[in-house]
């Protein structure tokens, strides 16, 4: 089994973070596919990737912050995209609350 959409690079799950790690092996889901919201998580992606090889991190742009890039951010996802070569581009969905997107 494969989890293809979380966020364990959520502060708020630090705390049980081991146990959450611990639950997932447990389960036998081999594959966790941690996807970034804005570029204030893709270090905690990257860390999460270092840290435990069932990681794939994907870095993205939730909608909700696409407004608080930097104009740096395409340089640094294609740093990240490089350094993370089984990385994907993730978390980039359309999402109908926002006005004028």
């Amino acid at each position: 089994m494969i989890d293809s959409h979380n966020h364990l690079q959520d502060p708020r799950l630090e705390e049980d973070l081991e146990e959450i790690v611990e639950a997932l092996r447990r389960e036998k889901i081999r594959k966790w596919l941690v996807n970034g919201t804005s570029e204030s998580d893709w270090d905690r992606v990257a860390l999460l990737a270092d840290r435990y090889d069932e990681v794939i991190p994907f870095f993205g742009l939730h909608p909700w912050f696409c407004g608080k890039r930097s104009p740096e951010w395409l340089m640094r996802l294609r740093e990240y995209l490089t350094r993370y070569p089984r990385s994907g581009v993730g978390e980039v969905g359309l999402d109908k609350w926002i006005r004028d997107s």
